[in-house]
């Protein structure tokens, strides 16, 4: 059995990024919801996408839209770059 990673990578954990020959676990797709999430709520963006990966997330730019506290929260636990804690 031979196992490959497929997908976007810029929609990707950081730990799929790093190692790929391993099973993909609920925090993974919890990180990659969260992405949408953000590209939801501040419209996409390349750069945007690394600067999550290494846990930089764009708070002016959410607070500038007036997202809700509670999503907020929601947004940054789904982002966490240590995939322990993410939902």
């Amino acid at each position: 059995f031979e196992s490959r990673c497929a997908g976007t990578q810029e929609y990707m954990a950081p730990e799929r990024l790093r190692e790929t020959l391993r099973p993909i676990s609920p925090q993974e797709e919890v990180f990659a919801v969260g992405l949408v999430l953000h590209d939801c709520l501040v419209g996409p963006s390349r750069a945007g996408l690394t600067a999550l990966h290494e846990g930089r997330i764009r708070w002016d730019v959410l607070n500038r839209v007036a997202v809700p506290e509670s999503l907020v929260q929601i947004l940054s636990r789904c982002l966490a770059v240590e995939p322990n804690r993410r939902y």
